[in-house]
């Protein structure tokens, strides 16, 4: 005989062998040692995780001459037949979804057991039925022969319909561990006399998502691909993806928002044939466990706990806001499945990480949120510099508007009738009734400095615009109308600001300029 896959050797032979199930195992052993058996189970989980297999170990339990607590014996007349027996029938519902492959079913179903007590069908991926095939089996279903046994079994029970559900016992399956699976791993690497990393089995565990068969498969391939010694770089090799340490090294460029580093690592891996999806999938899941210990600080609820890792994570948590953790989860969770479906692969992943480092290019409001968070961050870290009050340039228009020397008072909310509140009424209606006028007076800043006057104040970057305000002579129109407006005469002097004579406020200000347009700014 040829060789034959792991998965197929080291399938479960019996109740014990069956991992990460111990709450269905102990349901289904007691219900044989207490003859408690129902007519018809229902098995529904995620692929890997041992459905079918319980199904059949199941079947020869219940008919087993001598079964032991429960479970099957493994050397009565039944058991040394495994595979052999007329009384278990295992049905593909994939290729006999059908109404007429059912009615043989219910013919079948007449006839006595020829061994043991039961007869026991087992339909696999029930949900590919037709609903004909479903309403055809529904009364068998219901009302089978006291020596029938149905377990159906499916990855998607949503598709199976209530009425099927209802007069099933319901079981449903989890995903393996990653502790559990890695154990399985170990005892198949000894029995196969192979030496593996435990780094290694622990990567293979990950890949999986919880499914053993997949696990298993991967066992496999890295056997082939070692020299009877597995490591975690041949794991990777195999499913593409580019190593711990490397990713780690990626999300730190995250956290210092180093877009460079980041285009560069993502040329790295495209060009030496990793899997890009693999890659998103791999940042996700690390920057999940870093987001995790940030929330809970422990290591309880992470999915990779060895030592140097887990030290790594608690110093990206303290570089990392949860905000920006679960922008970036969300942002790399979307690319891993919009990859699948784009010829664009490095264009993709190029722009989403733009996004994550540059979130001014957004425009929703984690994006916002995220910006804000950076830029406290940079307050906070000396990066925005104490300032001073600019030396002014002289007024244009009326000779009797002097500079004013002192320190303008950092801006304040403004109140009715107050300078501020109609300026900003000024505003609004220039914004609608002259456009030329209002693209310089936005990148102004409003200063009273007193009950009766006020600075028109520009930033060192945009005294061009104050320039052009002087040029087209509009400063004294300006000041007639807000003089109306205020019931009083009002002075108005224009004023450059310089980086050495910025107010704390108005350099908070620039800074969020810096991330966000103005009207951006505005809004929130």
């Amino acid at each position: 005989m040829g060789y034959v896959a792991l998965y197929r050797q080291f399938r479960p032979k019996s109740f014990e062998s069956i991992a990460g199930q111990e709450h269905i195992v102990r349901t289904l052993k007691n219900q044989i040692k207490n003859n408690r058996i129902s007519h018809a189970y229902l098995f529904c989980g995620p692929r890997g995780t041992g459905k079918t297999s319980a199904a059949l170990v199941f079947a020869h339990a219940v008919n087993c001459m001598n079964n032991v607590d429960g479970d099957v014996c493994g050397e009565c007349e039944y058991c040394s037949h495994v595979g052999e027996n007329l009384d278990i029938a295992e049905i593909d519902a994939a290729s006999n979804n059908g109404v007429d492959e059912i009615r043989n079913l219910r013919e079948t179903v007449r006839y006595m057991p020829a061994v043991g007590r039961y007869k026991v069908y087992i339909i696999d991926e029930a949900h590919m039925l037709s609903q004909g095939a479903f309403n055809a089996l529904l009364k068998t279903l219901e009302e089978p022969p006291e020596y029938v046994i149905f377990i159906l079994a499916t990855t998607e029970a949503h598709k199976i319909p209530a009425t099927i559900i209802s007069r099933c016992q319901r079981y449903d399956f989890k995903a393996i561990t990653t502790n559990e699976i890695v154990n399985v791993l170990d005892g198949i690497a000894k029995k196969m006399h192979v030496t593996a990393d435990r780094d290694a089995l622990a990567a293979i565990s990950r890949w999986s998502n919880g499914g053993l068969r997949d696990a298993i498969g991967l066992l496999d391939q890295s056997i082939d691909n070692s020299n009877g010694h597995i490591t975690v770089d041949c794991v990777n090799d195999i499913i593409g993806t580019a190593g711990v340490g490397f990713t780690l090294s990626f999300i730190e460029a995250i956290a210092k928002s180093d877009t460079a580093a980041l285009l560069k690592m993502t040329n790295d891996i495209i060009e030496n044939g990793k899997d890009p999806a693999v890659f998103a999938r791999d940042v996700t899941n690390h920057l999940r466990n870093i987001l995790m210990y940030s929330i809970t600080k422990s290591t309880d609820m992470l999915s990779d706990t060895d030592s140097a890792t887990v030290d790594k994570y608690k110093e990206l948590a303290a570089d990392l806001s949860s905000a920006r953790l679960l922008r970036s989860i969300e942002l790399l969770s979307s690319l891993e499945s919009e990859l699948r479906y784009t010829a664009q692969v490095r264009i993709l992943f190029e722009l989403t990480l733009i996004k994550i480092c540059r979130p001014e290019t957004a425009e929703d409001i984690e994006a916002l949120r995220d910006t804000v968070e950076e830029l406290k961050k940079r307050i906070d870290s000396g990066i925005v510099a104490a300032p001073a009050y600019a030396e002014p340039s002289p007024p244009p228009a009326r000779p009797k508007a002097q500079p004013k020397q002192e320190a303008a008072p950092a801006p304040k909310p403004p109140v009715a009738g107050s300078l501020e509140q109609v300026w900003m009424e000024y505003l609004n209606e220039v914004k609608k009734t002259d456009v030329k006028l209002y693209g310089l007076l936005k990148h102004t800043q409003f200063v009273p400095t007193s009950d009766t006057s006020a600075d028109i104040v520009f930033t060192s970057k945009d005294g061009i615009f104050a320039q052009s305000l002087e040029k087209l002579g509009k400063l004294e129109a300006i000041r007639t109308t807000l003089c109306a407006k205020a019931g009083k005469d009002v002075e108005l002097a224009i004023k450059i600001q310089t980086a050495e004579t910025q107010s704390p406020a108005s350099k908070v200000e620039k800074a969020l300029e810096d991330f966000l347009s103005k009207d951006k700014i505005e809004i929130v």
